[in-house]
C-alpha cells in the first residue's frame, strides 16, 4: 500500500515541520517547550502522512472495509510499522525541541 522510502522520508519531513510549528507556538506564548511537544509532533505527522499517502494511493476506497481487509502480512503489521516509524521520528523532533529550548533560554531576562 505505501512506498516505504517515500513514507519514511515524508514522515521525517512532516515531523520536522510540525515540530517547528508547535515549538514556535509555545515559545511565542512564553511557555516552555515540553517533551510532550516532541511526542505530539511525531505522532501527528505520522498519522497525517499515513492517511495522506493512503488516500493518495487508494482514493476514497481507503474508507471501505475491503481496503483494510486485504494486504500483505497480518493486519497488525501495518500498525507495528507506524509505531516503529513514530519512534524513529522522535529524533528529529527532539533536535528541534532542544534548539527551541536553548533559544528561549538565551532570551530570558534575569529576575533581579
Amino acid at each position: 500500500m505505501l512506498e516505504p522510502l517515500l513514507y519514511f522520508g515524508g514522515t521525517i519531513l512532516a515531523t520536522l515541520v510540525v515540530a517547528v510549528l508547535l515549538c514556535h507556538y509555545r515559545v511565542s506564548r512564553r511557555k516552555q517547550v515540553s517533551w510532550g511537544t516532541v511526542l505530539a509532533s511525531s505522532l501527528i505527522a505520522n498519522v497525517a502522512v499515513f492517511f495522506g499517502m493512503g488516500l493518495y494511493e487508494e482514493g476514497f476506497h481507503l474508507f471501505t472495509r475491503e481496503a483494510w481487509s486485504g494486504g500483505k502480512g497480518p493486519p497488525g503489521a501495518m500498525f507495528i510499522v507506524v509505531g516503529v516509524i513514530t519512534i524513529l521520528c522522535v529524533l528529529p523532533a527532539l533536535g528541534v525541541a532542544v534548539y527551541y529550548q536553548r533559544r528561549s533560554k538565551e532570551y530570558e531576562t534575569p529576575v533581579v
